[in-house]
This record gives C-alpha cells, structure tokens and sequence, in this order.
C-alpha cells in the first residue's frame, strides 16, 4: 500500500549479530542505509537493547526483538562472518515464515561467489545484496511497489 508522499515506506528490521562494537557499528551503517531510502528501523541494540544493559533479562530483549520483527514489513539481515550468526538465522527463519521481504547483505570476501554463497536454507530464504550499492538498489527497488 503505498504512503502519502514524504512518509516513510515501511520499517526495516535490521538483523545481525551484535556481540561487539564492530557488529553493531555495522549494523548501524545498514540502519543508516535503510533509514535514507526512506523506510522507519527498528535496530535491535538500539530499540530492545542489549542482554545485560540496563538490566535486560534474555526473556526481555526477546520478547522487544520479537516484536519488532512482528512489526517490520522487511528484513535486512547482515550475513558476514565465516558463518551466519545463529540468532540472525532464526530472524531470516521467523520473516520467511511470517511471509516477510528478506533480504541478506552479504559482502565478507570469505564468502563463496557462487549460487549458494551461504547455507542454502538462508540463501533460498532472501535475496542477497553482495554490496551497499546492491543493498541501497535493492531497497528503491521495494520503494516503488511499496
């Protein structure tokens, strides 16, 4: 359904492993990404926070992140790494189930180049965005069907 001019697009959930400043700031630079093709994000360190932080139980920060996938019209999911971190596997799992957009940016240079560049349960579940430029593609892509 599309918005009236100047509204966002839909929200974005960011997904990816977030164990240290690095992966966050990575996922960060995805939210930003996101946010300037026009669409709201929920990114989940900054919006259900962090095991740990400010007192969050792990049944806390699964029940926000849950909901915020709940709440996404789409996935971005960062697949980097010499594996796809197990809890961002479960987001693709849980958006594909639900009937979501997903897409994975994947662009480590330890990743195979072929057809099936990661796990094919992930890589049939998404599309893959191998690049910022392929990612920010992609999402004007969704903008004009939104």
């Amino acid at each position: 359904m599309p918005l009236a001019k100047g509204r966002t697009k839909g929200m974005v959930y960011v997904a990816g492993p977030l164990f240290n400043a690095a992966e966050r700031a990575a996922a960060e630079g995805v939210e930003a990404i996101c946010r300037r093709a026009g669409f709201r994000t929920f990114l989940p360190h900054r919006d259900a926070g962090l095991l740990g932080q400010q007192g969050k139980t792990p049944a806390q920060v699964f029940r926000a992140d849950v909901a915020g996938l709940a709440r996404a019209d789409l996935v971005v999911a960062i697949l980097n790494g010499p594996t796809v971190d197990t809890g961002t596997a479960w987001e693709i799992g849980y958006a594909f189930a639900k009937g979501k957009t997903v897409i994975g940016y994947l662009d480590d240079l330890r990743a195979h180049r072929g057809p099936d560049p990661v796990d094919i349960m992930i890589s049939r579940s998404c599309s893959i965005a191998r690049s910022t430029a392929e990612l920010r593609h992609m999402l004007r892509a969704l903008c004009a069907v939104w």
